[in-house]
């Protein structure tokens, strides 16, 4: 399980940016914050909490809707 917190994000577009810390990644190929992330997930198991997002009611369904792609 991997636990985001995101009460403190008040820019929408580093929603990308947090997961991706959250989960360790560090890329320096210039590939999108969420390309790296559904890259990372693609062949894993795992349950990624975000918490507090009631603020980022746009970004965090697109994101996950981005995530979700990884499932295979």
């Amino acid at each position: 399980m991997v636990f985001v917190r995101l009460a403190e994000l008040r820019d929408a577009e580093l929603l990308p940016d947090m997961v991706a810390d959250a989960l360790g990644l560090r890329d320096q190929s210039g590939r999108s914050s969420t390309d790296v992330v559904v890259e990372h997930l693609r062949d894993r198991r795992m349950l990624l909490l975000l918490d507090n997002c009631e603020h980022l009611v746009e970004a965090c369904p697109r994101f996950c809707e981005s995530a979700s792609t990884c499932r295979s």
